[in-house]
């Protein structure tokens, strides 16, 4: 019965591990998509629960800065005045100009 205890305990620590493990990644991929201020509270759910329980809620959470990499139009025109100079100074030509004009409002 000896050997059967150290057994035990061995997996207990291993899924105990496990569970940290698992746990941490979690609250990174929450931290990840914007949501710092819950992680507390998904490190207690998966305490009384899965760890499972919080990777669904995370998973089901939309990226706060899934817009970020869109251009503004600010940056947009702070952009087509950096080659309107350019352009100016005879560096481009006004069909380089033009090409990236056309570039940069297909992004709006």
């Amino acid at each position: 019965m000896y050997g059967l205890e150290w057994i035990v305990l061995a997996l207990l620590v291993c899924y105990i591990v496990a569970w940290v493990m698992a746990m941490q990644l979690i609250a990174k991929v929450a931290e990840h998509k914007g949501y710092r201020d819950i992680t507390g509270k998904l490190w207690f759910i998966g305490f009384f629960g899965f760890a499972f329980t919080p990777a669904v809620i995370v998973s089901a959470l939309p990226d706060k800065g899934a817009g970020s990499d869109t251009p503004t139009s600010e940056k947009i025109d702070a952009e087509l005045a950096k080659y309107k100079e350019l352009q100016e100074q005879g560096v481009i030509t006004e069909e380089e100009l033009q090409a990236k004009k056309d570039q940069l409002l297909k992004l709006v």
